[in-house]
């Protein structure tokens, strides 16, 4: 599998779950929920809603977004950047489970290696 196609499927993850935090906003329209949208212009939101949307990301995502960046977000594509971009979010849950990824034996160690694009690269090694 090139890493070309992981990133892209990293990044199609983060699109959607992205705009699924997005839609499951209570003063949200979820049909206006793009990833051009942006949340003062398009959807109406305040700088309260904002806080209670990068609260939901950073729980989605099992990530901080500092106030300082938190400022720059202003819509769903600087969201999904900020997050896609970010080493330590959980951009994508991965398929598989161990024990389709450990067939030898029952013991198995997981390594996790971020590329240059910090795509995940999930390594075992059977004991």
């Amino acid at each position: 599998m090139s890493s070309d196609h992981h990133y892209d499927r990293a990044k199609e993850e983060v699109v959607d779950r992205v705009l699924d935090v997005v839609k499951s906003f209570s003063k949200v329209y979820p049909s206006k929920v793009t990833p051009d949208v942006h949340f003062q212009k398009d959807l109406g939101l305040d700088s309260l809603d904002n806080v209670e949307i990068f609260m939901a990301l950073e729980e989605e995502f099992k990530l901080e977004i500092p106030d300082k960046e938190a400022d720059k977000i202003d819509s769903c594509n600087l969201a999904i950047d900020y997050v896609h971009n970010h080493p330590l979010s959980s951009r994508f849950t991965p398929p598989f489970s161990p024990s389709v990824l450990c067939k030898t034996s029952a013991f198995c160690v997981f390594f996790v290696r971020f590329d240059s694009n910090f795509s995940v690269n999930l390594i075992t090694k059977d004991l």
